[in-house]
C-alpha cells in the first residue's frame, strides 16, 4: 500500500514537472515568435525615414481631407529635383506609404484645401500637376518651429504587423539648430569643423528645403536646441512586401 502510494506520489510529481517544462516551452516560443528580429528593425527604420519628417502633415492635420495629398507634395519637395508634381507621382507616394489605395478621384474630391493654400501649393490644369511654392524668407523660417517625429519604441504584433511609437521633437527656433552645431565647431581647438553647417545656414536663409535642416535633428542632440514630447503610435503591417502605414493613433 505504502509502494502504491509512493508511485502515485512520483507520477503526480513527474506530471507536475513535464507540465511546467511544457508552459515553460510554450512561453519561450511565444516569446521569440514576437521578438524583433535586427532584420525587421532595419527594415521598420527603412520605413519609417521615409515619412518620419513629413508624419507631421497626417498628425497635425488629420480633419484635412487633403492631408494626403500635403504629405506627398511635401515628402516630393523635399527628397527629389522636381519643379512640379503629377497627379500619378502624388498618387504613388501616398499608397507606398500608407495601407491606402488613394485614386486619382480621391485627389478630386480633396480639392484645393485652405491648409494647401496656407502652404503655397497651387493645382495647374493646363498639364495636371501640383506646383508647391515653399520660399520663405529668414523672418518666416525663424518664425516657424521645426517638427519632426523619432522612434522611440518597436512592438512586433505578428510577422506582418508592427507598432512604433514615436517621439515628436519640437525646434522652436530654428536658428537654435544652427548655434548648437557652430558651438560644437568652436570647441575644436584644432580648428577643424566637426559638423558641416553649409546647408542650415541655407535653410535659415530661406535658400534651402526643410528636409535639410530636419536631417540634423537628432534623438541624441534635440535637448540641447529644442525639446521632445509625447508623439503618436504608429501601425506598420506588409503591403506588397513592404511595411506601410496601417493606422495613426
Amino acid at each position: 500500500m505504502k509502494n502504491l502510494l509512493k508511485n502515485k506520489k512520483l507520477i503526480f510529481i513527474s506530471l507536475g514537472v513535464l507540465l511546467a517544462v511544457v508552459v515553460a516551452v510554450i512561453i519561450i516560443i511565444l516569446v521569440n515568435k514576437n521578438k524583433l528580429t535586427d532584420l525587421e528593425k532595419v527594415k521598420i527604420e527603412e520605413a519609417s525615414s521615409k515619412v518620419e519628417n513629413y508624419l507631421d502633415e497626417i498628425v497635425l492635420h488629420e480633419d484635412n481631407e487633403g492631408k494626403y495629398i500635403n504629405y506627398a507634395i511635401e515628402y516630393l519637395y523635399n527628397e527629389t529635383d522636381d519643379k512640379e508634381y503629377s497627379m500619378e507621382s502624388i498618387i504613388e507616394t501616398i499608397n507606398t506609404s500608407f495601407n491606402i489605395e488613394y485614386k486619382e478621384e480621391d485627389v478630386a474630391k480633396a480639392g484645393i484645401t485652405k491648409e494647401m493654400v496656407d502652404k503655397g501649393i497651387v493645382y495647374d490644369s493646363t498639364n495636371n500637376t501640383f506646383k508647391y511654392n515653399a520660399t520663405k524668407t529668414p523672418a518666416d523660417v525663424a518664425n516657424t518651429p521645426i517638427i519632426k517625429y523619432g522612434i522611440k519604441k518597436i512592438k512586433k504584433k505578428s510577422n506582418s504587423k508592427f507598432e512604433v511609437t514615436y517621439e515628436k521633437y519640437v525646434v522652436e527656433n530654428p536658428n537654435e539648430i544652427y548655434n548648437y552645431y557652430n558651438n560644437e565647431n568652436n570647441k575644436n581647438t584644432d580648428g577643424e569643423r566637426k559638423y558641416d553647417t553649409k546647408e542650415i545656414v541655407a535653410y535659415l536663409k530661406g535658400e534651402e528645403k526643410i528636409g535639410k535642416i530636419k536631417k540634423t535633428i537628432t534623438k541624441d542632440t534635440i535637448s540641447n536646441y529644442g525639446k521632445i514630447e509625447k508623439g503618436p503610435k504608429v501601425t506598420y503591417i506588409l503591403k506588397d512586401d513592404k511595411l506601410v502605414i496601417d493606422k495613426i493613433k
